[in-house]
């Protein structure tokens, strides 16, 4: 019964740590959850690289997951969620079949609509199109 009354503090305290992950450094940033500093500054980092198949057929990919695409030789992330998945190259405007599918997103998120040709932007509430406007 001690052993028990002994382990219960020490899961709950357990509970309430919260630390960030250093690689290569002993005082890893506080706004990070992971912070990697090469010694020597000659290294980096390397993200998981994956084909087009590979990449495609991930179940559960959430919004924001970057991975280097073997097959187009990109970093690619998904603009999407885990549900619609949207795998865009970095540097680039996700592109979708049609807006109207689509019903929330990211406040400033932009998006190109392939149904209409035209680009949209997420306002907070509703998909907005963006208008040019040409002369003085």
């Amino acid at each position: 019964m001690k052993k028990i009354v002994l382990i219960i503090p020490i899961f709950l305290i357990a509970g309430l740590v919260h630390a960030q992950v250093g690689i290569g450094t002993e005082t890893p940033d506080a706004a990070t959850e992971l912070h990697v500093v090469a010694p020597d500054g000659s290294t980096g980092v390397l993200l998981p690289s994956v084909t087009t198949a590979q990449m495609n057929n991930m179940t559960s990919a959430s919004h924001g997951m970057l991975v280097f695409n073997s097959d187009k030789q990109k970093f690619m992330y998904n603009a999407g969620d885990a549900t619609t998945q949207i795998w865009t190259f970095v540097g680039d405007i996700p592109v979708v079949a049609d807006i109207t599918t689509f019903t929330t997103g990211v406040k400033g998120d932009i998006r190109y609509s392939q149904h209409n040709d035209q680009l949209f932007y997420w306002n907070g509430s509703v998909w907005s199109q963006i208008k040019s406007e040409v002369g003085p």
